[in-house]
């Protein structure tokens, strides 16, 4: 009896347990959801995200709806698993959820609103009511997410809905029903180009947005005609449109501009975009409205212009190779401003072109380079070069790097009719040239203009043009001869002495005989001037005063010439017909 109570009291025990075991598995079960549990929550979450499978009945769509609204995004994501699967265990009461898998979409945790996606996707038509419904929010940003979520169905029939929201107060809402109207349809959607025309300015407006993302050449005169609406939206929208298209849309914005038959907010427009494009292709187009009659467009090519860096100078180039004066002009007025190295060339070779304006407006852009402008001026000399390398003080006109003197440049500078002696002086001063080289350098322009004259008289002396000059001329050379040959007869003199040969007698004899004949003539030259007529004679003398002082002056600068500087000397003698060491022999043997 005893054993049976304990074999029965065992058994007893054992069912207990196993009962409350029962019990227990029951409640955590993959065919329950207990979500009103704080102890059980968590596993409920772990599991739902594991993928376990739960008996999900309309009183859990309170918890599920809080997990939807829990600030940790697993427990989020929880709630759209839990939510997707009452959906799909039951479509009518789970229909109750759809709202809330459609918030879900809009969640900031990209794994949530994935997941929800994911849901709306599988059903999209039976969850476009909700979506649109979104659309009906005061919130913004839900208007946002459900055309973003509507466009992503996919659906090409939603476009005309989606316009509807091109009215919307809101920028940001029309900036989102334009992406997603391009998202579904194609540029020649028949709605789209209805609202083209809407009188709601926010929709066209929006439709020209649209319109422009599509970025399609075949638009551009349509794009272009909008810059003459009234609506200035609608203009801003195309003039962005025509932005996206880029260089391709430029002939249809330089005719416009150029077109003054047009109004002036539709020209103001295509420059502005232009302005915008900023492409050296335009650089002939505002060359052109440099010249227009209007002179807003004038300040508004020439503003734009300025804004143009290194990236022009070929085209500038170009332009200013292949075009007439007034293009020549603006090219180098243009390269000045922009200051880019890359037209230096440009500008140098410009400097002698053939219009004195465009030479002008060479110089003055070339002056705004400074230093910088100074080797592609020493490389492309030029009399204008010299000019501006003066202006600049640069020595290395006088003296090149190597310390040698610049004879090429030194003779142009000497030469030049337009560079006056104090010019000359002011540059030597400023460029800190040593007193001895200035000097020399004044001296032999000194020298250039005086030989000037001197050739001249000399011409006149020798064509005999002045019977006073030439037989003056004569009488000196007879004269100058006579001396040399009676030096000579001292040398032979010299040889008799040391070799007592008479032959050397008889040569010092005979040269002294052809030195007496030519001084004989020279007197007989003397009394036949002396007998000339009066005014003739003082005519000739006054020429021959100047011819003497000329010569004293040109033999007196050649023999202060410092000797590096020698050879431009006999450069600039030579240049004027002038022989400085025949000239300095014979002063020599008249004195």
């Amino acid at each position: 009896m005893a054993k049976a109570s304990r074999r029965y009291f065992h058994n007893f025990i054992f069912l207990w347990a196993l009962t409350i075991l029962l019990f227990l598995s029951s409640c955590r079960s993959t065919a329950d959801l207990v979500l009103d549990d704080p102890a059980f929550l968590a596993d409920m979450v772990h599991g739902a995200l594991q993928g376990e499978k739960f008996k999900i009945t309309p009183e859990d769509y309170p918890g599920i709806r809080k997990l939807l609204q829990d600030e940790h995004s697993d427990y989020r994501l929880a709630g759209v698993i839990l939510a997707g699967q009452a959906a799909a265990r039951d479509q009518d009461e789970g229909r109750e959820l759809y709202p809330d898998i459609v918030n879900a979409a809009l969640d900031e945790n990209t794994d949530v609103s994935d997941a929800a996606k994911e849901l709306i996707y599988k059903d999209p038509e039976t969850y476009r009511k909700y979506l649109k419904d979104l659309l009906d929010s005061t919130d913004p940003s839900r208007r946002i997410g459900g055309l973003s979520l509507l466009s992503s169905l996919g659906e090409e029939d939603l476009v005309p809905f989606i316009i509807e929201s091109f009215s919307d107060p809101d920028p940001d809402v029309r900036n989102q029903a334009s992406l997603s109207v391009k998202e579904l349809t194609d540029r020649n959607n028949p709605f789209l180009r209805e609202a083209l025309e809407s009188p709601d300015s926010l929709i066209s407006s929006t439709a020209y947005l649209t319109l422009g993302r599509y970025a399609d050449i075949e638009d551009a005169p349509l794009f272009i005609a909008a810059f003459s609406s009234g609506k200035p939206d609608v203009r801003r929208e195309a003039q962005l449109a025509m932005l996206r298209l880029g260089e391709a849309g430029l002939p249809f914005l330089h005719q416009l501009a150029l077109d003054s038959s047009q109004s002036y907010k539709a020209r103001l427009a295509a420059l502005e975009v232009i302005q915008g494009l900023r492409s050296t292709r335009s650089l002939k187009t505002l060359f052109l409205l440099l010249d227009d009659e209007d002179e807003r467009f004038r300040v508004k090519s020439e503003t734009i212009l300025g804004t143009y860096g290194s990236e022009a100078i070929p085209q500038l180039s170009d332009l200013y190779r292949d075009s007439e004066e007034t293009n020549r002009l603006y090219a180098v007025r243009l390269m000045g401003k922009i200051e880019s190295p890359a037209g230096l060339p440009l500008l140098t070779s410009a400097i002698n072109d053939p219009s004195p304006k465009v030479r002008a407006a060479a110089m003055d852009s070339l002056r705004r380079f400074e230093d910088a402008a100074r080797p592609a001026l020493h490389s492309n000399l030029s009399d204008n070069a010299i000019l501006l390398l003066m202006e600049g003080a640069d020595p290395w006109l006088v003296t090149l790097e190597n310390g040698e003197p610049n004879f090429r440049a030194l003779f142009m500078i000497i030469t030049a009719k337009n560079i006056s002696r104090g010019d000359l002086d002011d540059y030597l001063n400023r460029a800190e040239i040593s007193k001895l080289k200035a000097e020399t350098i004044l001296s032999l322009k000194d020298a250039w203009i005086i030989a000037e004259d001197f050739s001249s008289l000399d011409k006149v002396i020798t064509e005999g043009r002045n019977p006073y000059l030439n037989l003056w001329r004569r009488r000196e050379l007879n004269m100058v001869a006579s001396r040399e040959i009676l030096k000579k007869s001292f040398t032979e003199l010299h040889e008799y002495f040391e070799t007592r040969d008479p032959s050397n007698l008889d040569k010092a004899s005979a040269t002294r005989a052809e030195s007496r004949r030519l001084e004989d003539l020279a007197r007989a030259q003397k009394a036949e001037i002396d007998s000339m007529d009066e005014d003739v004679k003082a005519r000739g003398q006054e020429l021959l005063e100047r011819y003497k002082e000329l010569r004293v002056e040109l033999v007196r600068i050649w023999e202060f010439v410092i000797p590096s500087m020698t050879p431009l000397a006999a450069r600039i003698y030579r240049e004027r017909g002038v022989n400085p060491e025949s000239l300095a022999d014979e002063l020599a043997i008249l004195e």
